[in-house]
């Protein structure tokens, strides 16, 4: 089973409706609190730094991109008319029973 795909504005903690100022904001904030540097003393801490931070760093790539925030927004609405449809599906077969 494939990974869940993952949502940049979760990731950042922000509103789908976030302007470029809040994302930047919310970035740096995130870069400065999971920065790797800042566990170099403990290495499990450190390796979770680590993956924290390319997360923050590809969801700032995305959401700060203009046309990759486009496609990112398309493919995430894509996605949840999807899943509506399943679940709405998954619903009447239910209900059939």
């Amino acid at each position: 089973m494939a990974a869940p795909p993952v949502d940049h504005y979760e990731v950042l903690g922000v509103a789908t409706t976030a302007g470029d100022d809040e994302i930047r904001r919310r970035y740096r904030f995130l870069a400065l609190a999971f920065h790797p540097d800042r566990y170099s003393r403990n290495p499990e801490h450190h390796q979770l730094a680590e993956q924290q931070i390319k997360r923050i760093n590809e969801a700032y790539r995305v959401l700060s991109d203009p046309a990759a925030r486009a496609q990112f927004d398309t493919a995430r609405q894509l996605l949840d008319s999807t899943a509506a449809a399943r679940a709405r599906s998954n619903l009447s077969v239910y209900a059939s029973s």
